[in-house]
């Protein structure tokens, strides 16, 4: 589940107003840590970074949460049930 809420809730972020609300115009949303002047730099998944899209986000969580539901209890990651 935890997998499945990380992506959720990448699906709905805006990060233009993330990095705008964090260092003004400081920075450039490029979806990598490595700038693209370094050997490092890469575009890998930038197809998921930044969709701003609350829809999906919603569909991905509810998934996510369905699929770790077992018999009407919630399991930990230690899979242990939660109460």
């Amino acid at each position: 589940m935890q997998r499945g809420l990380r992506q959720a809730i990448l699906v709905v972020l805006n990060m233009e107003e993330i990095l705008a609300a964090a260092f003004g115009d400081l920075g450039v949303v490029q979806g990598s840590i490595f700038p693209k002047s370094t050997p490092w730099y890469t575009n890998a998944g930038l197809n998921k970074y930044n969709q701003k899209n609350p829809k999906l986000g919603m569909q991905l969580a509810q998934k996510a949460v369905t699929k770790e539901k077992r018999s009407g209890c919630w399991w930990a990651t230690n899979g242990q049930p939660m109460s």
